[in-house]
């Protein structure tokens, strides 16, 4: 089920959206913030994830726009700071590969 969301055009399409609207790394670790930069977002990340919570794939609200590096901890299940920057009130599910 997971390989069929990410292969959709749907997901394509929701995935452009997103990234067309938050074009740079939601910084979901602060680490940009604290250093004065920013990223272009490379993934989307679905907050809760696929494997969880199949209904939300294409949902903006479950979707962060992120950078590689921030994708990484995500997926490692660092743990969100929320900051003005970032939309992750909520840790993210863990989930190997998910995106």
């Amino acid at each position: 089920m997971v390989d069929g969301i990410r292969n959709s055009s749907r997901w394509q399409k929701v995935r452009s959206l997103k990234v067309a609207a938050s074009p740079l790394c939601e910084d979901p670790f602060g680490d940009h913030e604290r250093k004065r930069s920013t990223a272009t977002a490379q993934q989307v990340h679905h907050i809760a994830g696929l494997r969880e919570r199949p209904d939300l794939a294409f949902t903006m609200s479950n979707l962060m726009s992120v950078c590689t590096a921030c994708h990484s901890g995500l997926e490692r299940g660092r743990e969100v700071v929320a900051s003005p920057s970032s939309p992750a009130a909520t840790p993210p599910t863990r989930g190997r590969g998910e995106k």
